[in-house]
């Protein structure tokens, strides 16, 4: 059985329908909206008691991810981004027969240019540093740890990119487009897809996990709009520092070449990704589940 926790969010949410497809038993972990609600920070043993049955792996996609919120309110970021970890690491690494653990982390802790290898990571805000924190309590216990970024039409609550580009477009809204941030994400479907060979046969160890190659966001939402076959009314500029009150890395591409190897795969290319994803955007789904 596989336990995700943070279940009720973007990720846990996709994840979950993901794995219903494959009929994989599951149960998603959180404090609200979950098959089993838990909060790990509660001592109350009562709501342990429902946990009769054994995990054979625990996947991690919680996290609090507004990284001006994080720079504001670092108590916080450290208990959801940190204490957590080390609170899951704990409790499932008591049961007699411990489940693997797979901990998602984030392409921003990537503060070069270029792309970045696994030995590369820093941090330049307090939502990469609690990340990079993250990791450490996951190592601890021979966890796979997963730098990544995604994007897909969102069943949570909170928009994701591709979300937020096609709402400007509904809206016939004006927006900017950076030129000078750099990323290679990967479509959820196919994050998830690989997430499951790593379930299947997890590896420990720290692997970038994202598209062959990489773009600006302004050419990512060129390309995302061009291949929907509208046109969205924006302005590319540069980002620059003083636009919001966190830093925020400026190329975040990732060596994949590690995971590639490891799991003896070719992970796409960007520009294929994107095509992917336009089935979701269709005017049959534009409205979210």
């Amino acid at each position: 059985m596989i336990g995700i926790v943070g279940g009720n969010g973007f990720l846990g949410k996709r994840l979950s329908k993901f794995l219903l497809k494959k009929r994989i038993v599951h149960k998603t972990i959180g404090r609200k909206n979950c098959d089993l609600k838990i909060d790990f920070f509660n001592d109350n043993p009562d709501q342990f008691k429902n946990l009769n049955f054994h995990f054979d792996t625990i996947v991690n996609v919680a996290a609090l991810t507004d990284v001006d919120y994080c720079e504001e309110n670092k108590e916080e970021s450290f208990k959801s981004n940190v204490l957590l970890v080390k609170k899951l690491m704990n409790f499932f690494s008591s049961f007699e027969k411990k489940p693997n653990f797979i901990h998602f982390s984030t392409d921003q802790v990537y503060w070069g240019r270029g792309f970045q290898s696994e030995g590369n990571g820093s941090y330049g805000n307090y939502y990469s540093k609690c990340k990079l924190l993250s990791e450490e309590e996951a190592k601890k216990f021979k966890s796979v740890i997963l730098r990544t970024n995604f994007f897909g039409k969102s069943f949570s609550k909170k928009d994701s990119f591709t979300d937020w580009i096609y709402k400007n477009y509904k809206e016939k809204n004006k927006f900017y487009a950076y030129g000078n941030i750099f990323f290679n994400p990967l479509f959820v479907e196919t994050l998830l897809e690989n997430l499951n060979l790593i379930i299947k046969k997890p590896i420990p160890g720290i692997y970038n996990l994202g598209s062959k190659n990489g773009i600006s966001k302004s050419e990512f939402i060129k390309n995302f709009s061009s291949n929907l076959g509208f046109e969205l009314n924006y302005e590319e500029i540069d980002y620059k520092s003083s636009f919001s009150l966190a830093n925020r890395p400026f190329d975040m591409r990732m060596d994949v070449s590690l995971f590639e190897e490891t799991y003896k795969i070719n992970l796409p290319n960007l520009e294929e990704e994107i095509k992917k994803s336009i089935k979701e955007y269709t005017w049959k789904s534009s409205i979210k589940e």
